[in-house]
């Protein structure tokens, strides 16, 4: 059962709304899931925070982080730590946290088969309320089971990542994937696409990539965050 797992996850999450002034009659937004991995940092996909969602873009102007037993709260702003665009990590920080919940991180390698959950805010967007535009989140758990642990070559990430038999959706990118101990194994980063020659088109797979939860300990403990 991953309910109580699930409680104590839900303490260090956060959504992320990233966004950009185009012209005074349109901006950019992204959006994603980030979650703390030591006090006033919170990790998350690098694309989420880039403009229009991909990393070749710059980094959005203003970047804002809405903690899950926050919703409704003002959104806390954040800025940019660190990043590496290759895999897909980037660390957040709040100046003034008004939480300091962190996840644990595991340092070992999850078998396959293993059952694993996520949680996060897929679906998520923004919307426009009263003249004003709204951060909607509704968090959603979401369970798998691990299903290969491989290098994958000639993405984004050009590096080895988990793969789980899940589907992803718009908003999901940086969830925390984790196990009923509460560790937590991977970020959601990604899907599975599978190219059809006969259509020249691709197809979505129910094959969800997530960065492993060694490469962000290794980063984070690289750029001075002990974890």
């Amino acid at each position: 059962m991953f309910v109580d797992a699930t409680k104590k996850i839900e303490e260090s999450l956060y959504g992320i709304w990233a966004r950009s002034k185009i012209n005074k009659a349109s901006s950019d937004h992204s959006t994603g899931t980030g979650f703390m991995i030591y006090p006033g940092i919170i990790v998350t996909c690098s694309h989420v925070i880039h403009q229009k969602g991909d990393i070749k873009n710059p980094v959005h102007k203003e970047l804002m982080v809405v903690r899950a037993p926050d919703i409704g709260i003002n959104a806390e702003e954040v800025t940019l730590l660190a990043e590496n665009p290759k895999r897909d990590i980037a660390l957040l920080r709040i100046d003034e946290s008004r939480n300091e919940s962190c996840v644990v991180l595991e340092p070992n390698l999850i078998p396959r088969g293993t059952p694993v959950g996520s949680l996060g805010f897929p679906l998520s967007g923004v919307v426009q309320q009263k003249k004003r535009l709204v951060f909607k989140l509704t968090l959603r758990f979401q369970s798998a089971y691990i299903s290969s642990y491989m290098p994958v070559q000639g993405n984004a990430n050009d590096a080895e990542l988990y793969e789980t038999d899940s589907l992803m959706y718009n908003g999901s990118s940086g969830c925390p994937g984790f196990i009923e101990n509460v560790n937590v194994w991977g970020m959601h980063n990604s899907v599975r696409l599978q190219q059809n020659q006969e259509r020249g088109d691709t197809t979505r797979l129910a094959i969800s990539n997530w960065v492993p939860s060694m490469r962000i300990r290794e980063f984070s403990n690289n750029n001075g965050v002990p974890v």
